[in-house]
């Protein structure tokens, strides 16, 4: 089995290595089992708040505080939410709709579904799963 550390290192090199992300990858390890769901929400959180629990806000709604946490929820939300309860929930808004639904733009929802298969082939070829 793969775990969330595994792929984070497989989406670069020093993301498993940065100071929330071994929290954030037990967080994700303790709901979600499937390897491709896990490689996707990995790659999720990697491009929304690069493995950091309180990232920096970006983009216009980030610096509103709209959107906060790890994968960008409602800031509302990820106040009175774990990490297991943010990765449950938005797996639950993808499964209830789709991925598109949860990304503001459909062809990066797909690139980024991609980018997660790419990930896990890389972390399976690396052989570890810690």
């Amino acid at each position: 089995m793969i775990t969330a550390l595994a792929l984070m290192c497989a989406f670069h090199h020093q993301a498993c290595k940065f100071g929330d992300a071994t929290i954030i990858a037990k967080a994700v390890d303790n709901v979600v089992t499937d390897e491709r769901l896990k490689s996707l929400v990995v790659t999720y959180i990697g491009k929304e708040s690069w493995f950091q629990i309180h990232p920096k806000g970006e983009s216009w709604d980030a610096k509103a505080l709209v959107s906060c946490g790890i994968l960008q929820m409602p800031c509302e939300f990820v106040r009175h939410s774990t990490l297991e309860m943010q990765v449950t929930t938005w797996l639950k808004w993808v499964a209830q709709s789709s991925l598109a639904s949860v990304d503001s733009d459909p062809v990066r929802a797909w690139k980024r579904a991609r980018l997660a298969e790419r990930i896990l082939e890389k972390a399976r070829a690396n052989g570890t799963s810690n």
